[in-house]
């Protein structure tokens, strides 16, 4: 299957789905595997097909893949001119340690950094870096179920993002490769309830924050926040 028939099936299906579930809010970012970044230019050129045929469902553009392979700081020159372009961007970054990659970023600062994991210096990261994070305001995806299963941190409760809820770094709990890590979102979060022993209100404070770094529009995010709270109205948390 070609790309591109392969992108437009996906997005027609999105489409079908978002008709018969109007308040599930579904959107597609279009990826770029860093170990093949030579498809850069082609994957932009997808990007801007799709997004004139299926519009608002076409959100951005990732980059992600294998942390160990290719330098994309070389990318940087044309990450700016999307960025130009108001195009969203997500960066799997500091799977592993990498401090000139990590920093380039830190200072070029993405819409959102993917896994984010070794940036505070007790998980291969640096005083430098985890100050640059702090400072930039930008929102990391943690991935807990990943994380621990792939060995980027030590234990759950060593995790990264208990040194982002201290210093109020913004973060949005996500699964990654859920079928290959056989978990779904709420089990993410029942994890972070259980380990972190999370109260109901922290759970829905996480989850409501996460609606801030959507790559959607103004309107589509407060469409969810009446969700939310209309939710919230109707099922008062207990603890």
């Amino acid at each position: 299957m070609e790309k591109e028939d392969y992108l437009r099936t996906v997005l027609t299906e999105i489409k079908t789905a978002s008709s018969l579930y109007p308040n599930m809010i579904v959107k597609l970012l279009i990826s770029v595997d860093r170990r093949n970044s030579h498809f850069f230019d082609e994957h932009v050129e997808l990007y801007h097909q799709m997004k004139k045929e299926f519009g608002p469902l076409v959100a951005g553009i990732d980059i992600s893949g294998d942390p160990r392979q290719q330098d994309i700081t070389l990318l940087l020159p044309k990450l700016t001119k999307l960025r130009e372009e108001n195009i969203k961007l997500a960066i799997h970054l500091a799977e592993v340690p990498n401090e000139k990659e990590v920093e380039e970023f830190l200072k070029f600062k993405p819409d959102r950094i993917g896994h984010g994991t070794c940036i505070h210096p007790s998980l291969g990261g640096s005083e430098n870096l985890w100050n640059l994070l702090k400072t930039s305001g930008v929102p990391v995806e943690v991935c807990l179920t990943s994380n621990l299963i792939g060995g980027n941190v030590p234990s759950i409760l060593e995790h990264h993002i208990n040194h982002f809820d201290l210093e109020k770094v913004p973060y949005i709990i996500c699964t990654d490769d859920k079928g290959v890590f056989s978990c779904n979102l709420s089990q993410e979060y029942n994890m972070a309830c259980e380990e972190f022993n999370w109260d109901s209100e922290k759970i829905f404070q996480v989850a409501f924050a996460a609606i801030d770094h959507c790559f959607a529009s103004e309107q589509e995010k407060q469409k969810l926040r009446d969700i939310f709270l209309l939710w919230k109205q109707k099922h008062p948390l207990t603890g």
